[in-house]
């Protein structure tokens, strides 16, 4: 008899030094002879059978088998014969069964089947669409015709860099962000453009200049591809300043960009001219009316008496903002107001906003120069009339 323990945790064991068991043939043979010499020989008969019971109990361990009848003797030894060989495994596990192996093999058969239907599928892919975002002054022509996008060429073949590359040489792209998109297959650019806040004339050749709200200088007649050429155009003139000052202009056109943003953009239609003096002030002329409005500068300091000077007075702690853009949000707010509509009913000789907290209209008297060649001099100060708005 033979028993084996199979375990997850413990090494294979088998023992094997049991007696062997009697076939079954040679024990029913047995039982045969037993049962023909006892019907002629009884006493001879039981001698024999306890002897065979000894021979059998020494041969196996089991218990004698004279004490049971014949038929639940052979029944019983027949049923325990069948467990010569006892197998005891304690591992339950899915991982040690044979459906690891199938579920593992359809696992593999199936991201097999779907790379190759995607390769399959992406490799014979066509561009449907190209999309353009973001473009306002270009016309999306213009920026298909730049990014050289190869109908023939496949979805997936496209390099997306290189389409970049090509965009970023337009003077008027000042970044570009290529994708993709199914359903349909789409090349999408994203573009974002340059945004003139000023112009700039040269003052030595006349060419007209247009600055971005980084500083940068474009020359409008190598721009091509524009929806609307005089659109680019449409921004306040600097003027007072040269072209080689680069740090003259792009701090102008700074405070353009800034007087466009303030009180949501009330002075973005009104600025038609931003003048830089000598003295490095600045002056608004209106785009309508071209009336000159003096602004000041932005290391002005608020005007005090002699008298406080000397005593110290300064500031109230509330008034941490410097006069120039309390200044400039006041005249935004006197803009809309009233100003705007005094200077469209004329007689106005210029507006001055360089006092804290008001803004002084001064009026013309008749026959004065006219408002448009107003520049305020001593002479013109004196033959006018102020008004505080």
């Amino acid at each position: 008899m033979k028993v084996i323990i199979n375990s997850s945790n413990a090494p294979r064991r088998e023992y094997t030094n049991l007696p062997e068991r009697e076939p079954n043939d040679l024990i029913r043979q047995r039982l045969g002879e037993k049962r023909v010499e006892s019907q002629f020989d009884g006493d001879a008969a039981s001698v024999e059978d306890n002897s065979a019971s000894e021979r059998l109990e020494f041969e196996s361990p089991e218990p004698a088998l004279t004490s049971q009848p014949n038929g639940d003797f052979l029944t019983n030894f027949l049923s325990e014969g069948e467990e010569d060989a006892v197998i005891i495994d304690d591992s339950r596990s899915w991982k040690h069964t044979r459906w690891a192996t199938l579920v593992f093999a359809g696992v593999l058969l199936a991201l097999g089947g779907l790379w190759y239907f995607a390769s399959h599928f992406e490799s014979g892919l066509v561009t449907e669409h190209i999309t353009v975002r973001g473009a306002s002054l270009l016309s999306e022509k213009e920026i298909i015709s730049l990014a050289g996008i190869n109908r023939k060429e496949k979805f997936y073949d496209v390099n997306l860099k290189q389409v970049q590359a090509r965009l970023m040489r337009h003077s008027l792209i000042k970044d570009a962000h290529p994708s993709r998109a199914l359903n349909p297959s789409t090349i999408i650019l994203d573009i974002e453009e340059r945004q003139p806040v000023a112009m700039l004339r040269s003052e030595t050749t006349g060419e007209a200049y247009i600055i971005d709200r980084d500083g940068v200088l474009l020359r409008p007649k190598l721009i091509s591809g524009l929806r609307d050429p005089t659109k680019l155009m449409q921004v306040p003139l600097l003027t007072g300043i040269s072209e080689q000052d680069t740090i003259g202009y792009k701090a102008m056109a700074r405070l353009i960009a800034m007087m466009a943003a303030i009180d949501s953009g009330a002075l973005r239609s009104a600025i038609g001219e931003l003048r830089r003096t000598q003295a490095g002030a600045f002056v608004i002329y209106t785009s309508e009316t071209q009336t000159p409005i003096f602004i000041g500068s932005p290391f002005d300091a608020p005007f005090r008496t002699a008298m406080e000077a000397q005593l110290g007075g300064g500031l109230a702690p509330a008034q941490t903002e410097s006069l120039f853009l309390r200044q400039l949000r006041l005249l935004a707010k006197v803009w809309n107001a009233r100003l705007k509509n005094e200077l469209r009913a004329g007689g106005v000789a210029y507006v001055d906003a360089r006092f804290s907290g008001q803004v002084v209209l001064k009026r013309r008297q008749s026959g004065s120069v006219p408002a448009s060649k107003a520049i305020a001099p001593k002479t013109a100060i004196a033959s006018t009339t102020s008004q505080k708005l």
